[in-house]
């Protein structure tokens, strides 16, 4: 197995790869694990929102998610009833009413599915305006420091997946994963009261858990290359934002061909990583296979068994198979589905990690707003007049830019600008007696220091 690339490959000389090294994010990610406590300020907007308005449409949303599942649940009994009426010897009444109720409870199962969809998409567009109003007012309230000191690329990738991980998350394990379990115990109810045969619901379960717990395992085994695989990713997009931002310093010191070396071996990196989650997911989807049809075989056999014995009818058979395949149904893509919450949970973790950062200077809780303007704000005479003597220099040209007039009159010379132009320059002396602009500004600002007095 070719070992990985890194920053000494040979695609950089030494000094190049040293000062890779410098440049890359000092601070490693924390290592601490995030609670669920810290994720509820992601996630608690989209299951109660602000007003009753959406709270309702939330209600209303899991309303019609159970019904769509019920409805399908009931849908293999109204086939059995049509299978058992056709296959009997003597055919009787045409199963006219069970064919119209099972193409009916199939409608219904989609329309509510619909429904539940338009109804919560509201709740979803508000939810994803908060979170994104609240991670954009948490970065403006850090300080200059980190601003100036922080990778704006890998910033903006963990704001936008982190926005989308969370609304995925809700879709995945509330929307998909909830209804499924509650079909699976409704199902084997059913085995259990309406068939009489326990066994069935017995294999069921098993064979979905043991499904389950496949995909798990196998997809823990990713989490690390996923990892992997976000870290690279991030770097990649790091590297080509500063590249890009900083383009006339590149250009300055003609290190193209540095910059680009260092942008391969991270896209490097994320192909290798990448590859190798791809091919776990393939192993494991081939897995999944192999327990579903396993589940789908035994069934079938039980019940085709039970039909030779007189305990079971031809309408059992189809039931049985059309309850399996929709228990499983759903589960086809729970690879895909673990692998979009364990990389979702990635995402939120780099949000919430960016949500810790706290502010280095904070408000007291509860503090008013400070106002500072020439009405409420003043200088000690005795320190104005240090600093004054402070800004006097010999042998060396000080440029002030100044508000109060008083701090630059011992200036050589004064620049008095109005819209982005000089209109006059001189010494205090001189533009006093030019009588412009400066000696209106002087004035003014001589009264409002008297009447402060």
């Amino acid at each position: 197995m070719t070992p990985p690339p890194s920053e000494e490959s040979p695609l950089l000389p030494p000094a190049a790869s040293k000062r890779a090294r410098e440049l890359e994010d000092p601070s490693p990610p924390s290592q601490e694990s995030i609670t669920l406590w810290e994720l509820r300020v992601l996630l608690v907007p989209y299951f109660w929102p602000k007003t009753w308005g959406l709270r309702f449409r939330v209600m209303a949303a899991f309303v019609f998610m159970f019904g769509s599942r019920g409805s399908r649940i009931l849908a293999p009994l109204f086939l059995k009833e049509a299978t058992n009426t056709l296959s009997a010897t003597q055919l009787g009444t045409f199963p006219s009413f069970a064919i119209a109720m099972y193409c009916l409870t199939l409608f219904v199962f989609a329309a509510a599915k619909q429904v539940q969809t338009y109804l919560y998409m509201t709740v979803k567009q508000h939810a994803y305006q908060d979170v994104a109003a609240k991670l954009f007012e948490h970065l403006h309230s850090l300080s200059m420091n980190y601003h100036l000191t922080k990778k704006t690329g890998k910033v903006l990738r963990c704001l936008d997946r982190g926005s989308t991980s969370t609304d995925n998350i809700v879709n995945v394990i509330f929307f998909r994963l909830l209804p499924t379990l509650v079909e699976l115990v409704a199902v084997s109810i059913v085995f259990v009261f309406s068939f009489k045969e326990m066994t069935l619901s017995f294999v069921c379960v098993s064979g979905v858990l043991l499904y389950v717990v496949a995909t798990a395992v196998g997809t823990q085994i990713r989490l690390k290359f996923k990892k992997e695989t976000n870290e690279h990713d991030n770097q990649a997009s790091e590297k080509a934002v500063d590249s890009l931002t900083n383009f006339e310093t590149v250009k300055y010191f003609c290190t193209e061909e540095y910059e680009l070396a260092r942008y391969m071996v991270s896209i490097t990196l994320f192909q290798r990583s990448q590859l190798s989650t791809r091919s776990l997911l393939n192993a494991i989807v081939a897995l999944q296979q192999l327990i579903q049809q396993s589940c789908l075989g035994v069934c079938l056999y039980i019940t085709a068994r039970n039909i030779y014995s007189g305990t079971m009818t031809v309408g059992d058979f189809v039931a049985v198979t059309v309850y399996v395949a929709n228990i499983f149904k759903p589960l086809d893509s729970l690879g895909n589905i673990y692998n979009t919450i364990v990389q979702s949970f990635v995402d939120m973790e780099n949000l919430v990690e960016l949500l810790r950062i706290q502010p280095e200077v904070q408000d007291v809780p509860g503090a008013p707003a400070l106002l500072v303007s020439p009405e409420h704000s003043a200088l000690l005479y005795a320190r104005q007049s240090s600093t004054h003597e402070e800004l006097v220099s010999a042998g060396r040209t000080t440029i002030v830019i100044a508000h109060r007039l008083s701090t630059v009159r011992h200036a050589d010379n004064i620049l008095v600008l109005q819209k982005g132009r000089v209109v006059e320059s001189g010494s205090h002396a001189s533009l006093l007696q030019q009588n412009g602009e400066y000696a209106k500004m002087w004035s003014q600002q001589s009264k409002e220091s008297e009447e402060d007095a």
